[in-house]
């Protein structure tokens, strides 16, 4: 019972009469309802909590490969978003040519305002994807710092 309530109910009884007497042991009453509920939901709330927190754990083993997968996955989407940025920073295109072995081969260009073109992908002419001249571009900046 808070101190309000003592307060409350020592006032009703200095009143003196019986229905303030009865008032008074009605909102103690209640008061130690309340209490026994507040208690009892604090004891829920905590073996609630307590059993989540073990769901979780049983859970987690059995997702951590599929999660793991998931972040693999979108730190894959991160980097190819971030290839196509650079790409699209630099105006580049990707060339494509068949070698002589009849394998085709990628390579990352820019191409000038003169109508010339620059090799970003290094000097490396062969890439066996169009990522690996990306990446061989995104490499050569940051070797260059330009």
């Amino acid at each position: 019972m808070t101190t309000d309530h003592k307060e409350l109910c020592s006032g009703l009884r200095r009143m003196g009469s019986q229905r303030a007497e009865r008032a008074a042991n009605l909102i103690e009453s209640q008061a130690a309802s309340i209490a026994e509920l507040q208690r009892e939901l604090e004891s829920t709330r905590q073996e609630r909590n307590a059993a989540g927190v073990n769901a979780r754990r049983e859970l987690m083993p059995a997702h951590e490969a599929r999660i793991a997968e998931l972040e693999k996955e979108r730190d894959a989407l991160k980097a190819d978003a971030d290839r196509l940025d650079f790409v699209i920073d630099k105006q580049g295109i990707i060339v494509s040519q068949t070698g002589a072995d009849g394998v085709r081969h990628y390579q990352l260009y820019q191409i000038c305002e003169y109508g010339t073109g620059v090799i970003l992908s290094g000097k490396i002419l062969r890439f066996n994807t169009p990522r690996d001249a990306i990446d061989a571009a995104l490499q050569a900046e940051k070797e260059t710092g330009s």
